[in-house]
């Protein structure tokens, strides 16, 4: 959840972790706002 709105998010291969999402650009540009702001991760 990205400012209390869902958001999709990508699963991303590392060879070093598990665990690793991805947020496109273009949704967390159009959500983030100059005052504040909090992501949230639910697993």
């Amino acid at each position: 959840m990205l400012n209390g709105k869902e958001v999709a998010a990508e699963a991303t291969a590392n060879r070093y972790r598990q665990g690793g999402l991805r947020i496109r650009a273009q949704y967390l540009n159009n959500l983030l706002n100059e005052e504040a702001n909090a992501i949230d991760v639910y697993v």
